[in-house]
């Protein structure tokens, strides 16, 4: 059985350029302080979701089980209706 996943990454789409060497920063941060090399430390989701489809479920469950819910401030998170749903 896998540990828990630690932290749920949530950032506007448009972002991700700058976004991404924050998020492996802080899994290697998180590596080097607590030992673990699983893939379950973050979820970063990559998929294009259409607004007004349903999430998959891998998305649903990575929300309600995280730990700490990581999102990034920027003009393009506040005007997404996507990153909103998921702050909610």
């Amino acid at each position: 059985m896998n540990p828990p996943m630690l932290f749920f990454f949530s950032y506007a789409r448009e972002d991700i350029r700058r976004q991404r060497k924050f998020y492996d920063d802080l899994i290697e941060e998180i590596r080097s302080q607590t030992g673990r090399r699983d893939n379950g430390i973050g979820f970063l989701d990559q998929e294009n979701i259409e607004l007004g489809t349903d999430w998959p479920d891998e998305l649903k469950q990575a929300l309600r089980k995280c730990g700490v819910f990581v999102y990034l401030h920027s003009p393009t998170y506040y005007q997404s209706a996507p990153c909103g749903k998921e702050l909610s």
